[in-house]
C-alpha cells in the first residue's frame, strides 16, 4: 500500500476502527512498554480509535482530557464514584435525569453515600449554609459530616428546561473544596461552554447530540487530568470502554455536530413559539422564548442558541397528551433524543416512570407534558405533524 499507510503521501479521511481485543508485540520490551501506557495494551484499558475520539471531545470541550464510556449512564456512575471516594457527601440537584436518580437511590445510597437532594432554586442558600459549616469546623476532619465531593447539576434540565447558573454554583461549590459536575446532555459544547462557564467535570450521554444519529451508545466525562486519571483507573477496573466501532460512529457524527445543532435550535425556537400560541397547548419549555424565566441566563450561557430540546403542556392531562403522541406521523414516538430524526415522549412513561406522582409534580413534570427533540427536519413539516396531532 505504500503510499496510503500511516504518514505516507496519501492518508484516509476517516481514521482505522482497531477492532482487536489485544495485541502482539515483537519482543518483551514492547509488551512492557505497553504495560506502562506508552503502547497499546488492551481494549478494556483503552483503544487506539477510542482515544482518537477522545482527543476530538477533549478540544472540543476545552478540557485537560476526555473519556469515553459504553453509556451515558457508565459515564455518570464513573465521575460519581470516583468524586465521592472516601467517604464525601454529594449535593445533587433534585430536577436531574430519572436514571441519574435512580443510581444514586439504588446504588449509591445502599452502598453507604450520604446524598442531599437540592431544589434547582435552592443552590444559592444551600451552598452559603454549607460554607458556613465548613467555616465552623462542622463538616471535615473531625467535624460532624463529612466534606461534600461532588455538587451535581443538571442544565439545561430534562424535561423541564430550567437553567442553572453554573458560575454561580461554581463558585459555591470551589468554597466547599467540591466538584461542580454538570450533565450537559441537552447542551453540547457548541451551544454552551460548561468547563468554560464554571463546572470543573462534564458528563453527557454520547448517545444523544455528539452521536447524533440514533445509531450508537456511549458516555462522555470530561474535565482536568488529576481527576480524569482516577476516573480512567475506574473504567479499567470496571470494564464500561466504549467499544471502538461505537467510536468510529461517534467520531463521524462529531464532523457535523454543529451544523446540526444550529439547524435543531432554530427550528425548535420556532417550534415553541408556534405552541405557545396554540389552544390546546396549556405551557410551553423553552430557554429561547422571550418569557422564559431564565431567558436572561439563557443570553450568557447558551449564547448560540438555546438547542433542539422543548416540552409542552397538553391541556386535559395524561390521556389527551397520549392521544396527541399516537397521532404523530414525521415526528417518531421515541425514548432518546438528539438524533437528526425528530422525536416525541412523555417523561411520564419514559425518563421519569418511576418516580410516583407527587415526586413528579414536585419537579414540574406534569402527567400531560411532552418532551420534543427537535430534529433536522424541515421546520414546516415538523409544525404541520404537531398540528394535526394536537387537533
Amino acid at each position: 500500500m505504500g503510499g496510503s499507510e500511516p504518514g505516507g503521501e496519501a492518508l484516509p479521511f476517516a481514521p482505522p476502527i482497531w477492532a482487536t481485543s489485544t495485541y502482539r508485540y515483537a519482543d518483551t520490551a514492547a509488551l512492557e512498554r505497553g504495560l506502562r501506557g506508552e503502547l497499546p495494551f488492551y481494549a478494556r484499558w483503552e483503544n487506539p480509535t477510542v482515544r482518537e475520539v477522545e482527543r476530538r471531545l477533549a478540544g472540543l470541550y476545552g478540557a485537560e482530557e476526555a473519556l469515553l464510556f459504553g453509556s451515558g449512564m457508565a459515564a455518570v456512575s464513573a465521575a460519581l464514584m470516583t468524586g465521592l471516594a472516601g467517604g464525601k457527601r454529594l449535593l445533587c440537584q433534585a430536577e436531574v435525569y430519572g436514571g441519574t436518580r435512580g443510581l444514586v437511590e439504588e446504588v449509591l445510597r445502599p452502598w453507604g453515600a450520604e446524598v442531599t437532594w437540592v431544589p434547582i432554586d435552592r443552590w444559592g442558600e444551600v451552598l452559603a449554609a454549607e460554607a458556613v459549616a465548613l467555616a465552623r469546623g462542622e463538616v471535615g476532619p473531625g467535624g460532624l459530616r463529612p466534606p461534600v465531593g461532588v455538587v451535581w447539576v443538571e442544565t439545561p434540565v430534562n424535561p423541564t428546561l430550567q437553567l442553572v447558573d453554573l458560575e454561580a454554583v461554581g463558585a459555591g461549590a470551589r468554597r466547599l473544596g467540591a466538584l461542580l459536575v454538570v450533565d450537559d446532555t441537552f447542551a453540547p459544547p457548541v451551544l454552551q461552554r460548561s468547563l468554560a462557564l464554571g463546572a470543573d467535570v462534564a458528563v453527557a450521554s454520547a448517545t444523544k447530540y455528539l452521536g447524533g444519529h440514533h445509531d450508537l451508545l456511549g458516555g462522555l466525562v470530561a474535565g482536568g487530568r488529576a481527576f480524569l486519571a482516577r476516573v480512567a483507573a475506574h473504567r479499567k477496573y470496571t470494564g464500561g470502554v466504549l467499544d471502538p466501532f461505537q467510536a468510529f460512529l461517534l467520531g463521524r457524527g462529531l464532523h457535523t455536530l454543529e451544523l446540526r445543532v444550529a439547524r435543531q435550535a432554530e427550528s425548535a425556537l420556532a417550534l415553541a413559539r408556534w405552541l405557545a400560541g396554540h389552544p390546546r397547548v396549556a405551557a410551553v419549555a423553552y430557554p429561547g422564548l422571550e418569557d422564559h424565566p431564565d431567558r436572561a441566563l439563557a443570553r450568557r450561557q447558551l449564547p448560540r442558541g438555546a438547542g433542539g430540546m422543548l416540552s409542552f403542556e397538553v391541556r386535559g392531562g395524561r390521556e389527551a397528551a397520549v392521544a396527541v403522541v399516537d397521532r404523530l406521523r414525521v415526528i417518531a414516538l421515541a425514548a432518546s433524543l438528539g438524533g437528526v430524526e425528530s422525536s416525541a415522549c412523555m417523561p411520564v412513561n419514559t425518563s421519569h416512570a418511576a418516580l410516583a406522582p407527587a415526586e413528579r409534580a414536585a419537579l414540574g413534570i406534569a402527567d400531560g407534558l411532552v418532551r420534543l427533540s427537535v430534529g433536522v427536519e424541515p421546520e414546516d413539516a415538523l409544525r404541520a405533524d404537531l398540528a394535526q396531532a394536537l387537533g
